[in-house]
């Protein structure tokens, strides 16, 4: 996604991952009183993760709709490279850290799917176990 206008960035305590793009065909006075209204209030960016901790329910709600009555299925686990793996784990890590995925109240199920052939009347299988 591109900017329609040429923008600049405005970094916030000479720290360049805490920046902000603005445009640049802004009149200077008003540039200026944007700059001076975005440094005066940078504490409410969420600069990290950990930065979003106790956002008000009336503000946001993240709710999952899922039908009461359906049972919980624990997905296939996917295989990654060792790369790929060490970086999720250090994402999840930081994640559970700060409390933005907490861990799910799901009970872990231990064995795997089965497929077990049962005889209808009429000879054919039918793939129904499940353990």
């Amino acid at each position: 996604m591109e900017a329609i206008e040429e923008v600049k960035m405005i970094e916030f305590f000479g720290d360049p991952s805490k920046a902000v793009k603005i445009g640049t065909s802004l009149d200077s006075s008003f540039e200026r009183n944007l700059t001076d209204f975005l440094r005066e209030h940078s504490d409410v960016f969420a600069w990290e993760a950990s930065d979003m901790q106790g956002v008000s329910p009336e503000i946001m709600v993240h709710k999952l709709n899922v039908h009461p009555e359906a049972r919980p299925v624990k997905q296939k686990k996917r295989a990654f490279g060792v790369d790929r793996n060490r970086i999720i784990k250090e994402e999840v890590g930081e994640a559970v850290k700060d409390q933005l995925h907490p861990t799910s109240p799901i009970p872990r199920v231990v064995g795997k799917c089965r497929v077990s052939p049962k005889t209808t009347e009429n000879g054919g299988c039918v793939s129904t176990s499940r353990t």
